[in-house]
């Protein structure tokens, strides 16, 4: 029985023994494992901070659409094609024209050198003209034969000298068909 004892203890010893080695590699094994997870971790972290960075200059690095739309001449046109009307350069600077079903001018609102003028024109060429000169301004009424009566600044031009006069706003003057002065006041 003695025996017995003394061979318990020495299994006893042996078991203790490799018990504690296997519990020192068992701590060493979960020790390693925390700091796989650990690496893991910062790696997912990293990975994130990447996809944001990438996504973050892929979005910068796209431009606004430009909302400006920039051409010489726009042209407005009904639904059968005809042209109605146009935005554009026109002799005296940009101005806006309107049409008619047959293609002539109705309107027109031109921004000239000297300030606004509109026009209005009528089928058989006659129009009014309301525009600003040499500081002042007219308005200009034109019949279909030519004959005009501007009321406000005209400019007259003397046959004899070829000087050219202003009128005041306060006046009227007639032309004919050739541009003539017919009659005039004051």
């Amino acid at each position: 029985m003695i025996v017995q004892k003394i061979d318990i203890l020495a299994a006893t010893k042996h078991l203790e023994g490799r018990m504690e080695t296997v519990t020192s590699e068992l701590t060493a094994v979960m020790n390693r494992l925390e700091k796989l997870e650990k690496q893991n971790c910062r790696f997912k972290q990293i990975g994130a901070l990447a996809l944001f960075l990438l996504g973050a200059v892929f979005l910068m690095g796209q431009t606004s659409p430009n909302r400006t739309v920039e051409a010489s001449e726009f042209i407005l046109r009904d639904s059968s094609g005809k042209k109605r009307a146009s935005l554009g350069m026109m002799l005296a600077g940009p101005g806006l024209a309107l049409h008619d079903d047959g293609g002539k001018v109705t309107a027109s609102l031109v921004a000239s050198p000297f300030g606004g003028a509109l026009s209005l024109y009528g089928g058989n060429r006659n129009a009014i003209n309301l525009m600003p000169l040499n500081g002042g301004a007219t308005l200009g009424l034109i019949d279909e034969n030519g004959f005009e009566t501007r009321v406000g600044t005209t400019d007259l031009v003397n046959p004899g000298t070829g000087e050219t006069r202003w009128t005041s706003a306060a006046s009227v003057v007639l032309f004919d068909k050739d541009k003539k002065v017919l009659w005039k006041a004051p």
